[in-house]
């Protein structure tokens, strides 16, 4: 698994001179949706009212991400049964990795976020219904 820099549209919008923003789950949607940075945080906000929760919190970016059509998965295991790292997720398609307080999407064996979290491990993770489909 590979990892490469990527901040998910963030510099093309006001918020580029911020830094600790905490948008993962923000970078992370707009990677998988392929919609504009802004969009996707003014989306995430407005569904938040609903939740009644933040919008990087775990109930609102999966309502958000099931109407985008990204299903939630099982936590990938190793032989042994026990919970693998992203590095070592032996995985080929694109999806959004959750690990301990934070989300990142994954393509293709390549991690883009502003930080490599390639060590943290698995907690569940999110495909698309069309590479389901694909499969």
């Amino acid at each position: 698994m590979k990892y490469k820099f990527h901040d998910g549209g963030r510099s093309n919008t006001p918020f580029q001179k911020k830094s600790n923003l905490g948008d993962c789950v923000i970078r992370a949607c707009t990677l998988a949706t392929k919609l504009p940075y802004q969009k996707v945080w003014e989306d995430l906000c407005e569904l938040s009212k609903t939740t009644g929760m933040f919008p990087n919190h775990r109930q609102t970016y999966e309502i958000f991400l099931a109407e985008h059509g990204w299903i939630k998965q099982k936590t990938p295991r190793d032989k042994n049964k026990r919970t693998i790292s992203i590095r070592n997720w032996e995985f080929n398609k694109s999806a959004l990795v959750a690990v301990s307080r934070h989300l990142v999407f994954v393509d293709k064996q390549t991690v883009f976020d502003t930080w490599d979290c390639r060590t943290r491990k698995i907690q569940h993770y999110f495909i698309s219904t069309s590479q389901l489909m694909g499969a």
